[in-house]
């Protein structure tokens, strides 16, 4: 029996079409009399028939994959089909065919799409401690780093050698892109920290001059220029740390003219090099200045009747001296008032001799933790903003030339076997 309405062929006794719903010809059935049991009877009777219209891409795939009832509900967002009308108004939600569905109250119905989102970047790592924090950590859980900390004082006392110290401290910061996390290495002289040393004092000799020439250019313009050269010096200082730990970690002096390797590295987080580089120099600093002023107080009021005596004694001088001056015909020279003040002050000086020797020994030893400081939190830096570098040929071809001294693993006795 064929519908007049969508030429679909439909087995004999079916009252209405199995693919569109509407009454067949030559039956009594009508539209206001058709049920929705006579729709899905006459579409089980046809279950492997196809609907008029081309479905979608999407329609299709879906009924491959999953083949529609006749007892399936349609959901919110489904692809869109022709060839199936409204049966009722009341009806149903009801699958015509294999290809589809229909929304009974006639609204069209809409495929659900699927939005490609953008990759988003990969997120930054966080760390729970600043590398400063962790630097801090890693001096005090070292055993012994007091001692070692105060040796590295003494020897900072002495000009030239003290290259060890700077040497040593790059030494034990290159490490940590290496992979090593190691407590304070044992043996101070030894394994180029000397050399190192030196490699820092030519890389800050170059770099002072920079400074001090681009510093004294834009420092004739008043007021602004003053700003701008400290603003230059603390850029290059910044650089400079860089610059030493590049040098390091490649053990080559070289590696820290590459100017543009450093300056990428420097723009990732320039932000915690900036507190690494001028963070611990003051905080140190208001310690020792507040140190020394209480020294000097201290050895002020110990040598205050030393100074005294001092005082009067050049005032004495100078009331007397003109006459001892004059006996002899020197005329025009018996004022000896600037004579006296500078002897009252050799004098003052001599007294304070002592509190300000001990002064120069605590700088000393500030610095030197300085240095420590900050070279270990630069050494956290690199590791985390410069990783880079290690899968630079020009840096691993020389880092490993002289390789530090691995830690001795303690091994238990051996029990003599029964």
């Amino acid at each position: 029996m064929i519908c007049q309405n969508c030429g679909k062929e439909n087995p004999e006794g079916n009252a209405v079409c199995f693919s569109c719903g509407e009454p067949l010809a030559g039956t009594s059935a009508s539209a206001e009399s058709v049920t929705t049991e006579q729709v899905v009877a006459a579409v089980q009777a046809q279950p492997t028939a196809q609907p008029t219209a081309e479905p979608t891409a999407q329609a299709a795939q879906q009924a491959t994959e999953q083949p529609a009832s006749a007892q399936q509900t349609a959901t919110a967002y489904t692809a869109p089909t022709t060839g199936a009308t409204s049966t009722t108004a009341g009806a149903t939600n009801t699958t015509a065919g294999a290809a589809g569905t229909t929304n009974a109250t006639g609204a069209p119905a809409y495929t659900a799409s699927t939005q490609a989102t953008a990759p988003t970047a990969p997120a930054q790592p966080t760390y729970a401690k600043g590398c400063i924090g962790c630097a801090w950590d890693d001096i005090k859980q070292s055993n012994g780093w007091i001692g070692r900390t105060l040796l590295l004082g003494l020897i900072n006392l002495v000009p030239i050698l003290n290259w060890v110290v700077n040497g040593y401290c790059m030494r034990w910061a290159r490490q940590l892109s290496m992979g090593r996390i190691e407590s304070m290495p044992k043996q101070i002289f030894g394994n180029r920290c000397f050399v190192n040393g030196a490699f820092y004092f030519v890389l800050s000799l170059v770099i002072s001059l920079i400074a001090g020439i681009a510093g004294g250019i834009v420092g004739l313009v008043p007021l602004l220029g003053w700003l701008a050269a400290i603003a230059i010096s603390v850029f290059l200082c910044m650089f400079l740390n860089a610059a030493t730990m590049r040098t390091a970690i490649a053990d080559r002096l070289g590696a820290g003219f590459d100017v543009s390797t450093v300056w990428n590295a420097l723009k990732k987080n320039p932000g915690s090099l900036l507190c690494i580089t001028i963070v611990p120099g003051i905080i140190i600093g208001i310690i020792v200045s507040i140190v020394a002023l209480i020294i000097l107080a201290i050895a002020g009021v110990a040598m205050s009747g030393n100074i005294y005596d001092l005082i009067m004694m050049s005032s004495y001088y100078d009331s007397y001296a003109p006459y001892d001056y004059y006996s002899y015909g020197h005329h025009g020279y018996g004022d000896a008032s600037g004579l006296s003040a500078l002897m009252a002050m050799m004098g003052i000086v001599g007294a304070m001799a002592p509190a300000l020797l001990l002064i120069y020994i605590i700088t000393c030893f500030a610095t030197a933790f300085q240095t420590l400081l900050v070279y270990r939190a630069m050494g956290h830096w690199t590791a985390r903003y410069a990783s880079d570098w290690m899968n630079d040929p020009s840096v691993t071809s020389t880092m490993n030339m002289y390789p530090d001294p691995q830690p001795v693993q303690s091994t238990p006795p051996v029990q003599p076997q029964p």
